[in-house]
């Protein structure tokens, strides 16, 4: 190549790409190095309540290594405060991106948007402070259920 590769490409997929033998390696062709993907959480009972059931079909852990196998670096987003999540979740997402071998992950709190069926929800069962997700030392609008905004925030 001419000019070497001054240039590095990725994008956004879901886990399902790890179903994909050949999208991988075609992407990895095109000069993909690396995909973003929506993990959330290691936990089922969060990835069901978020609607994320691509992720619980089979192994995460396997799945994220076929795309790692497959030549593609994996940066995980996670998120922090589902209804299951109490303090070890830190622990478990910890662990879980060490068995990935995941060297990035984007971490956050989990916040409510307005006009979302779990704004409507949160709001319905009190667990809504607006006026909280403006202030640094908390930083979300939610009120987890089995954990207090301060320990989500500080594991997170």
């Amino acid at each position: 190549h001419q000019n070497g590769y001054p240039m590095a490409f990725f994008t956004e997929a879901s886990l399902d790409l790890a179903e994909d033998a050949e999208l991988m390696r075609l992407m990895s062709e095109a000069g993909l190095v690396a995909v973003f993907i929506g993990i959330e959480s290691p936990d089922e009972d969060a990835l069901r309540e978020t609607k994320k059931y691509q992720n619980v079909r089979g192994s995460i852990v396997e799945r994220v290594r076929r795309v790692q196998d497959a030549g593609l670096e994996v940066y995980a987003g996670m998120i922090v405060g589902f209804d299951s999540d109490d303090e070890t979740v830190f622990d478990r997402q910890y662990e879980f991106l060490r068995q990935t071998r995941i060297v990035g992950a984007m971490a956050g709190m989990l916040s409510a948007i307005p006009k979302t069926p779990l704004y409507s929800r949160l709001e319905a069962e009190g667990r809504l402070d607006n006026a909280a997700a403006d202030d640094p030392k908390i930083a979300t609008n939610v009120i987890p259920l089995r954990m207090t905004r301060e320990a989500m925030r500080d594991g997170w």
